[in-house]
């Protein structure tokens, strides 16, 4: 991989093809640990002493005043990590359960989804083409680097991906158990929607289980992210 990549692309928010940035000291050191690769740093000399630096990790010091006109917004943490994305995982390399988002934009929901999933034990994620990329800067710093610890496949067609798994869908629907009864499948690919209009219906359909989590009908719905945490936590209390 070039090692001469413009510190330009620490400005940016959006997608960055086959890089991606890591925000704070605690994303930096979950990079670190991970096996994915670094490219260079761009942070205050004060965490020349708090990190572990790779040899071969390209070094950027700048001042705080310094940093907030590189990033164009005041930084709480003066430390940034240029990483190199992976390359799609292979779904033959997907063992054991796995989380499935359809549709979901918001990378802030997708980042807390992520922590939950990894916080009950779940390493696979899968995402379509509708959700918010899973390594933008935002979506990365709400997972607080847990994104590193899975790995992420991207699918252009999930019905047909999720045809011979056993997919539990997350529905508010009439025909969904409660969830306290249900009993989950062995492997489960729990799938995540839009919070506005749900699971798309092809995708939908693919499940073996629908659940939902009784709530007040004063509310329509929970966030999704919510969602996730309740239902991965059930799920890992029954396993």
């Amino acid at each position: 991989m070039d090692q001469d990549v413009p510190n330009s692309l620490y400005t940016s928010l959006r997608d960055l093809g086959p890089y991606f940035i890591g925000e704070g000291e605690e994303v930096v050191k979950a990079l670190f640990k991970s096996n994915l690769e670094v490219i260079s740093l761009l942070m205050e000399e004060r965490y020349l002493e708090k990190l572990t630096i790779p040899p071969h990790v390209k070094i950027d010091l700048a001042t705080k005043e310094e940093l907030t006109k590189i990033t164009g917004y005041k930084m709480h943490q003066g430390v940034m990590a240029l990483g190199v994305k992976p390359p799609n995982a292979p779904l033959e390399e997907l063992e054991g359960a796995a989380l499935v988002l359809n549709g979901v934009i918001d990378p802030e929901n997708v980042g807390a989804i992520v922590r939950n999933a990894v916080a009950f034990g779940i390493r696979n994620l899968i995402v379509d083409t509708y959700s918010s990329p899973p390594y933008l800067r935002r979506t990365i710093k709400v997972s607080r680097g847990a994104l590193f610890q899975m790995k992420v496949h991207t699918t252009t067609d999930l019905p047909l991906l999720l045809k011979e798994k056993n997919a539990v869908a997350t529905s508010l629907s009439s025909n969904s158990i409660p969830l306290a009864s249900a009993i989950l499948p062995k492997e489960p690919y729990f799938i995540f929607g839009r919070e506005a209009t749900g699971i798309d219906e092809e995708v939908l359909a693919t499940a073996k289980l629908r659940v939902k989590i009784p709530i007040d009908p004063i509310v329509d719905s929970l966030n999704v992210a919510v969602a996730s945490g309740i239902i991965l936590y059930h799920y890992r209390a029954g396993s």
